[in-house]
């Protein structure tokens, strides 16, 4: 799984739109976030670069449909 597919399904979860609060507790527990230390940086890294979210306010992303 890449991390792009897993910060989306971590945002489809909560019905596509979640704080990073919402994303990070999705993903914390995942085989990736256990093996990457910076992964909270990387979940962010993830919605800057990748179209498909988009920022609606400070701290909250939703997917770009």
């Amino acid at each position: 799984i890449t991390w792009r597919d897993l910060v989306q399904g971590a945002i489809e979860w909560f019905g596509g739109r979640a704080s990073l609060n919402d994303i990070y507790s999705i993903i914390e527990d995942s085989v990736k976030a256990r093996n990457n230390k910076h992964w909270r940086e990387k979940v962010r890294q993830t919605l800057q670069l990748h179209n498909n979210f988009k920022r609606i306010e400070r701290g909250v992303w939703a997917l770009a449909y």
